[in-house]
C-alpha cells in the first residue's frame, strides 16, 4: 500500500488523489465511498478531514494531488487506483482515461502501464482491460505531458 509513513500533508495528498480518481466518472458509487472510508481509516484521516477532502475534490479543487517520485510508490499508486476503479465492478471509460493520464504523468508509456495492469491482476485480467489495452488509445492523443488536465 502507498499509504505508509509520511507527513500528514503527504497522507492527505495521497488520499485526495484516490478521491479525485473515484470522481473521474463524475459519480461516486456506494462501493467507492465505502472503500474511501476504509482507506481514510487506515490512514488515520478523521471524519472532519475526510469531509473536507471529499468536498474539495467535489468542488473541483485538484491542487496538491500526490505524484510519487520513487518507482515503487508510482506502481503502488496505480495499483491502488485500479482497486478504486474496480470496487464497483466496472472500470468506466472516464476512469480508464484518467488512469492513463496519471500513468503518463508518472512517466510511464502505454506499454508500461499495460504491464502494471497485467501484473496487478497476475494472469486474470478482466475483458474490459483487454479491450482497452488492445484498442486505439485516444486518451494519449489528447494528453498534455505533465498534466492531469482532462480534454
Amino acid at each position: 500500500m502507498i499509504f505508509g509513513k509520511g507527513s500528514r500533508t503527504k497522507i492527505k495528498q495521497k488520499f485526495k488523489s484516490l478521491v479525485a480518481f473515484a470522481f473521474a466518472d463524475s459519480t461516486l458509487k456506494t462501493e467507492e465511498l465505502a472503500l474511501l472510508k476504509y482507506k481514510a481509516d487506515q490512514l488515520g484521516i478523521n471524519q472532519k478531514e475526510f469531509d473536507a477532502l471529499m468536498n474539495s475534490v467535489r468542488d473541483g479543487n485538484l491542487d496538491n494531488l500526490f505524484l510519487p517520485k520513487r518507482n515503487q510508490e508510482k506502481v503502488q499508486q496505480l495499483v491502488e487506483l485500479i482497486e478504486v476503479a474496480l470496487v464497483d465492478g466496472e472500470f468506466t471509460e472516464e476512469e480508464w482515461e484518467y488512469f492513463l493520464k496519471i500513468g503518463y504523468v508518472l512517466g510511464y508509456s502505454l506499454g508500461e502501464i499495460e504491464d502494471i495492469v497485467k501484473r496487478s491482476f497476475k494472469l486474470s485480467i478482466p475483458k474490459i482491460f483487454y479491450d482497452r489495452i488492445n484498442g486505439v488509445d485516444t486518451a494519449l492523443t489528447n494528453h498534455k505531458p505533465g498534466s492531469l488536465e482532462m480534454h
